[in-house]
Order: C-alpha cells, then sequence, then structure tokens
C-alpha cells in the first residue's frame, strides 16, 4: 500500500476549488505559525528592554546613594596603629 494512497482518497472527491483550497490551507499553516513565532520574539525581546530600561532608571536612582553613603563611610574610619 502506498504511502500516499489515504491523501489521494481524500483529494480524489474533491473539485478544483476544494483542492486549491486544501493546498492553500497546507501552506498557510506554517506561515501563520512562523509569524505567532517572529512577534512573540519580538514581544519577549521588547520585554526585555523594557526591563533594561526600569534596571537603568533604578540604578540611577540609587548610584547618588550609594556614593554618598562611600563618602561618609571613609570620613568616619578610625585608624589603627
Amino acid at each position: 500500500m502506498p504511502l500516499w494512497r489515504p491523501a489521494a482518497g481524500l483529494i480524489r472527491p474533491l473539485r478544483f476549488p476544494g483542492k486549491m483550497a486544501l493546498m492553500s490551507l497546507g501552506f498557510l499553516i506554517p506561515i501563520i505559525w512562523l509569524l505567532w513565532s517572529a512577534v512573540g520574539k519580538e514581544l519577549a525581546d521588547i520585554d526585555v528592554a523594557r526591563q533594561e530600561l526600569a534596571g537603568v532608571r533604578y540604578a540611577n536612582a540609587i548610584y547618588p546613594a550609594l556614593t554618598w553613603g562611600q563618602v561618609a563611610s571613609a570620613g568616619t574610619q578610625c585608624r589603627v596603629r
């Protein structure tokens, strides 16, 4: 029994428009899947960029306080002899 016999049995009773619609669907499904995957990856990349920007804003807000704390603690260190 050839491998394509079930497919031929499915296609044989269809008229030309039905055959073309089935073939178009066979091409559209992978294209839609690839498009869905690409859009999902781009949205994930955008989310990572947003998180990076939030981290930069946080760092810009906290660094002056860290610097102030280092300067303040450097002035109060005691010397050991």
